[in-house]
């Protein structure tokens, strides 16, 4: 429903390019859509950080590293480790 009325602001306002109205929304509009395009890469990135430290715990656990090692390294509970682990064998 917002986003509806949201887009029928930018149509009203948008039928006179001179309207401060128009222009006032475009600029919101380019702000969502860079502040959402920055949101999703940042999420994108943590996701990847994420990902590539659980298989770097996997990798150590397959060689057997003690898990105080593992966990200064990677800088995670020694539980968590555990968990990871566990989800190995399931």
């Amino acid at each position: 429903m917002e986003k509806e009325k949201f887009i029928n602001d930018i149509n009203n306002a948008s039928k006179d390019k001179n309207n401060q109205e128009a222009i006032k929304l475009e600029d919101n509009i380019e702000y969502r859509f860079e502040l959402t395009k920055e949101e999703a890469l940042n999420k994108g990135i943590n996701q990847g950080i994420t990902q590539n430290t659980i298989n770097t715990i996997k990798n150590m656990l397959k060689e057997k590293i003690p898990y105080e090692l593992i966990s200064k390294v990677v800088e995670k509970p020694i539980s968590e480790i555990k968990e990871i682990e566990k989800s190995m064998k399931d």
